[in-house]
């Protein structure tokens, strides 16, 4: 039996996973995604590390669904390993979570509490923790959290132009996509590149988008802020929006703005 590490990245309509041997770089054994979730045209994609590929349609799956489904193809077609761990993608840490956290109960309960800040990923997140849970429960489960790239950000780019009791209320601009960030700090410290005495940026371009500026191989600013909304425009976010745009009026979606008149 050989132990090994899973990896969960799950969206607001997606699940992806890796599996790799622990304690061991290189390529992945095992690796595949469910997408379009909660569509007729769901999809279910495995690859294997010896250039093989399944698909699978499942119309209509839902997260939990495809997240059953892809464990138990990875049971099937890989019986000798034993998941050791688990690394759940999880995309808002709040103020609180500023590194990745191994998963208790206690966690699990701050983690409910901060689902208003990202409601579209936020429960599918935690639902695949305990979906891992339940199947897996012998492994040591590990939450890693999209905004701890960003903690320590210098202040100016932190704070909201707001009282600064806000602010220590947990008003302050988290930033998103860290996850991703890390990632391709970590490549390029690996091929040799001087990330230490480096300013990048990264640019973070799919359905959702954002900008953010590294220094010395931490974020300084990013484009995306309290939520994921700010920013960028995305595929079903407008991105920034001066707030002279909204107005009170009930019929607004069928007058333009009186200066466009």
């Amino acid at each position: 039996m050989t132990d090994a590490v899973l990896a969960l990245n799950t969206g607001s309509s997606s699940v992806k996973f890796s599996v790799a041997r622990a304690f061991a770089p290189g390529a992945p054994l095992l690796w595949g995604a469910a997408e379009r979730l909660g569509t007729d045209r769901a999809m279910i994609t495995l690859h294997s590390h010896d250039d093989s590929r399944q698909e699978q349609s499942v119309p209509g799956a839902t997260h939990a669904d495809a997240l059953q489904r892809l464990l138990a193809i990875l049971q099937t077609d890989r019986p000798d390993l034993r998941i050791a761990g688990v690394g759940h993608r999880i995309v808002h840490g709040g103020h609180r979570f500023t590194a990745p956290e191994p998963v208790t109960p206690e966690v699990l309960a701050a983690l409910e509490d901060i689902v208003p800040l990202a409601p579209l990923h936020q429960p599918h997140g935690i639902g695949a923790i305990r979906a891992a849970q339940d199947l897996f429960p012998d492994a040591r489960h590990v939450a890693c959290f999209d905004t701890a790239f960003h903690a320590g950000k210098p202040f100016e780019h932190d704070a909201y132009a707001l009282p600064r009791r806000y602010y220590d209320e947990g008003i302050r601009r988290y930033g998103f996509h860290g996850l991703a960030c890390q990632s391709i700090c970590t490549a390029l410290r690996a091929e040799g590149f001087p990330l230490d005495t480096a300013r990048l940026a990264i640019a973070h371009l799919g359905n959702g988008c954002s900008v953010t500026a590294v220094e010395n191989g931490r974020s300084k600013a990013t484009s995306m802020g309290f939520s994921v909304l700010d920013g960028l425009t995305m595929g079903t976010r407008c991105g920034a929006l001066d707030p002279g745009c909204l107005r009170a009026d009930p019929d607004h979606r069928n007058r333009p703005p009186r200066c466009a008149r």
